[in-house]
């Protein structure tokens, strides 16, 4: 932008994958030095604290979870430090589901079976 307001030109997507897939939240921003901040649910990620992985170029802000889980999912927020700028997403994980032979079906886990894990 040619004001110097520095904005999300390409923002945050909602994303759903598969539980133990892995998935990279992607935002770019309208100048190449940005500095960012990564949310969940209103919490910041903290670099190395857990296995999101934050990276980029400046200007690319990447968030990628290399190994998702039931519990990753939520809303998601890249807030520049240097703006009001900010953009989200939501993150939906889908379960797998569990098939028992009926045979097994009283001896295992009536109630487990042919539901999402």
């Amino acid at each position: 932008m040619n004001d110097g307001t520095r904005v999300f030109v390409v923002p945050l997507k909602n994303i759903t994958v598969a539980d133990r897939g892995a998935v990279t939240f992607q935002c770019e921003s309208s100048h190449p030095d940005t500095t960012v901040r990564w949310y969940k649910n209103g919490a910041e990620l903290v670099v190395g604290a857990s296995h999101h992985r934050i990276h980029g170029d400046g200007q690319q802000c990447l968030l990628t979870i290399d190994s998702v889980g039931l519990d990753d999912a939520g809303d998601y927020c890249c807030r520049m430090l240097d703006s009001d700028a900010a953009t989200k997403a939501v993150l939906t994980v889908k379960g797998q589901l569990v098939w028992c032979a009926p045979a097994l079906w009283h001896h295992i886990a009536p109630d487990a079976c042919g539901r999402c894990a």
